[in-house]
């Protein structure tokens, strides 16, 4: 906090990004989200301002995670949305492709358990899937076949579908040598309440 003011006198506008950035993460690490907007949307602004799109996107994910603390759903997903709009294309490294992964799937979870959507998450749902193929990531597409299939058996009613992701989860369970596969909604909810307990 002593640091910003000195940076904003001194016109160090990449100083100051520095300091929004660290603030933005010990605010969140501390769950004081309200007070880590404020840095996060700075530091937006300044990375807008000087052109550097991985910081701008990096922003992007803050201020996206601090909306999924702060239970504001369709921001978050605004937000989430903008970062994949900053990614690369087409995607040259792995570890691109498994933020693409983990972002979708992230927007599914969002648009699923906290909006009530079972449609619109399982298109979120399908983009990280398809993402998961091309990484080759077996643990996602089994994790992601298991929501597809829950989503299309309890929610969509397209047994069809519903049969066909639960196949192919099956197929992954036991390749990575998984037990069980549960399908049930609401062994889901529960694991999407046990995921929201330790995200905050």
């Amino acid at each position: 906090d002593r640091a910003l003011p000195i940076a904003v006198k001194s016109s160090s506008v990449h100083s100051r990004l520095r300091l929004c950035n660290k603030l933005t993460e010990l605010m969140l690490s501390l769950k004081l989200y309200e007070e880590a907007l404020e840095f996060a949307q700075t530091a937006l602004d300044i990375s807008i301002t000087l052109g550097e799109r991985l910081n701008e996107r990096v922003a992007y994910h803050r201020l996206a995670s601090l909306y999924h603390c702060l239970d504001q759903y369709e921001l978050a997903e605004h937000y989430y949305l903008k970062t994949l709009t900053l990614c690369p294309t087409p995607l040259l490294f792995d570890e691109e492709t498994l933020y693409y992964v983990r972002v979708y799937r992230t927007l599914g979870d969002i648009i699923f358990y906290d909006l009530k959507d079972p449609f619109d998450a399982a298109g979120y749902y399908h983009l990280a899937l398809a993402a998961a193929m091309d990484l080759g990531n077996k643990r996602s597409q089994l994790q992601l076949c298991t929501r597809l299939a829950t989503i299309y058996h309890n929610f969509l009613e397209d047994r069809e579908l519903s049969l066909f992701f639960y196949q192919k989860a099956r197929a992954f369970a036991a390749e990575l040598n998984v037990r069980r596969i549960n399908i049930s909604p609401d062994q889901q909810y529960s694991s999407a309440s046990q995921y929201k307990t330790t995200r905050q």
